[in-house]
C-alpha cells in the first residue's frame, strides 16, 4: 500500500513506529543494548509505555527490527543492482552494499550487535542470506563458481569474512574504510571460488 493510500490514522501509527525504533536505536548506541528498558524508551520517546508494547513486546523486537530493515534494504536495493551481473561482479557488489549499510549505522550501534549473544547474524531464513545462496547457485550453474564447495558452505564463508571484518573494524575503533576493506578481502577470496 503506498503512503499516498494511507489513512491518516495509518500515517500515525507509523510515525509512532519509526518514533519508537529511532529512540531505541538511538539508546542502544548511547547505552549499550543490556542497559535500556522499554520504560527508558518510552521516557525519551515521549511514547506511553502502552503505546510502545502496541509495537514492540520487547526491546528485542526492536533488535530484530534492525535486520527487518537491513533485508528491506538487500530486497529494494541490492537485487536491483545484482541484476545483470556475472557472479563475481555480483558477489562483490553484494558485500560493497552490505559494508556500505553496516558503516550507515554507526560504529557505536554496530559495536552493540557484533556480539556472539546476537544470533540474528546466522539465521537462515533471513532474505538477504537467501539473494547471497541465489547468486551463487546461479554462479555454479554458469560455471562461474567452482563446484567443489556447496553453495551453503560458500555463502556461510563469505559471511563470516564480512562479519570478521565488521568485527575488527569495531575493535579498531573504526580506523579503516569498512567497505573499501570488505570489498578488497572479497576480490582476494574470489580467487578461491571462482573459476
Amino acid at each position: 500500500m503506498s503512503n499516498n493510500k494511507l489513512t491518516s490514522r495509518q500515517k500515525q501509527a507509523i510515525k509512532t513506529k519509526n518514533k519508537i525504533f529511532n529512540t531505541g536505536v538511538k539508546l542502544i548506541e548511547k547505552y549499550g543494548f543490556d542497559n535500556i528498558t522499554m520504560e527508558k524508551i518510552s521516557k525519551e520517546s515521549s511514547v506511553s509505555i502502552g503505546a510502545i508494547y502496541h509495537y514492540y513486546n520487547s526491546k528485542n523486537e526492536i533488535l530484530f527490527d534492525i535486520y527487518k530493515k537491513a533485508d528491506d534494504y538487500f530486497e529494494k536495493i541490492v537485487q536491483k543492482d545484482l541484476e545483470g551481473k556475472n557472479s563475481k561482479d555480483g558477489i562483490v557488489s553484494f558485500f560493497s552494499h552490505y559494508g556500505n549499510y553496516i558503516n550507515s549505522r554507526g560504529l557505536a550501534f554496530n559495536k552493540e550487535l557484533y556480539v556472539t549473544k546476537n544470533k540474528n547474524f546466522v539465521k537462515e531464513d533471513r532474505y538477504m542470506q537467501k539473494l547471497l545462496l541465489d547468486l551463487i547457485i546461479s554462479g555454479q550453474k554458469n560455471n562461474e563458481i567452482i563446484s567443489n564447495y556447496t553453495p551453503k558452505y560458500i555463502s556461510e564463508y563469505l559471511f563470516v569474512l564480512a562479519r570478521g571484518t565488521v568485527f575488527h573494524w569495531c575493535l579498531k575503533e573504526g580506523d579503516f574504510d569498512l567497505q573499501e576493506r570488505i570489498i578488497e578481502y572479497m576480490k582476494h577470496t574470489s580467487k578461491i571460488f571462482f573459476v
